[in-house]
């Protein structure tokens, strides 16, 4: 009996920690024009330089940046990228280095790497590859990343840019948002 009571309680304080998490919220958006934007990134990279002790964005790159490539910092190498660094080289190398020991079954994983080496302005056929095997196979975010991979220039047989940016605005909602999960078509 003890244990029966022991395991309800258990359950119930489960269930209210979790709950909060699972319930919708409705989130607020920000407008900030491109000045505002550009400061937001220059103060991130002034506190990353500063926190890894790096004495330029260059170093940043080809030290730190480089050494996460593929685990934990190329959101911040496709960042800089779009922001005028150029010189992606170490990191370049370092994340085709990772890409050729792990296996990444996340088609949106193999995505973001595939941008990755777009933005540091490799010509791997992992880039391809990764078009033709994973757009359209992990919800809307593997149709979103395919589009910037395919906006970047790149090709693969089975896909335009014009018919994945066609059928993302068919998955848009009566609402005019869309979903990452849960109901993905219009009714």
């Amino acid at each position: 009996m003890k244990s029966k009571i022991l395991t309800a309680c258990l359950s119930t304080a489960l269930i209210f920690a979790v709950l909060p998490n699972v319930v919708p919220i409705q989130s607020a958006y920000c407008e900030h024009t491109v000045g505002e934007v550009d400061d937001l990134i220059g103060g991130i990279v002034d506190y990353k330089l500063n926190q890894t002790g790096s004495g330029s964005v260059e170093d940043w790159l080809s030290g730190d940046i480089a050494a996460g490539a593929g685990t934990s910092t190329d959101w911040y190498a496709l960042t800089l990228s779009q922001s005028g660094y150029s010189d992606l080289s170490a990191y370049r190398s370092a994340l085709e280095s990772y890409l050729s020991s792990n296996n990444v079954s996340s088609a949106t994983s193999r995505e973001k790497y595939a941008l990755g080496l777009c933005a540091s302005g490799s010509t791997s056929s992992y880039i391809t590859d990764t078009l033709e095997s994973s757009i359209g196979r992990q919800g809307i975010m593997s149709w979103v990343y395919g589009l910037h991979i395919l906006n970047n220039g790149y090709t693969c047989p089975s896909y335009t840019a014009e018919s994945v940016a066609d059928y993302i605005l068919s998955l848009q909602l009566d609402d005019g948002g869309w979903a990452l999960w849960g109901r993905l078509r219009r009714h």
